[in-house]
């Protein structure tokens, strides 16, 4: 199943990015490399809290673009795994990225020493260009990784 179709538009408007980029407090370049895909990633995952509250609430997810853009960019709330990283993937669309979207598992309240990115794992979302893994929704164990430049690996 084609996931740009399930949920509507694939990536951001110039309009949505220049909101986007300011509720992250992002006024770097927007380009396609790995500097700017590690400063978003960081940025987001700084400024957009992981928030289910909806989900514990009962209410009903909104996946497609517009939703998630009302919802964590224009209403200044967070979200749950899927909404951040559907979210980040639109972005990372509009700047040209080649994307693919993963399904994963969490490996939440492992030992530190086997926390690793892991195919299986965390990643749910993964810029081809430059071989990094990069995660929106869990992303406090990530995003030093994804800084650092390493590369999704199997599980130890």
């Amino acid at each position: 199943m084609n996931q740009a179709t399930d949920t509507g538009r694939a990536q951001c408007s110039k309009n949505d990015l220049k909101r986007y980029f300011e509720r992250v407090g992002y006024r770097g370049p927007r380009a396609m490399t790995s500097e700017v895909l590690q400063e978003l990633h960081i940025r987001h995952v700084e400024a957009i809290p992981f928030e289910a509250i909806d989900v514990l609430l009962g209410r009903p997810i909104d996946l497609k673009l517009d939703a998630l853009i009302a919802k964590l960019v224009h209403g200044a709330r967070g979200g749950y795994c899927f909404e951040q990283n559907l979210l980040f993937r639109g972005v990372l669309l509009a700047l040209g990225f080649d994307v693919e979207s993963l399904i994963a598992r969490s490996r939440w309240g492992r030992a530190p020493e086997r926390r690793r990115l892991s195919a299986d794992g965390l990643a749910h979302s993964l810029a081809e260009d430059f071989g990094l893994g990069v995660e929106a929704g869990w992303a406090d164990m990530i995003a030093a990784a994804v800084a650092r430049g390493d590369q999704l690996g199997a599980e130890a």
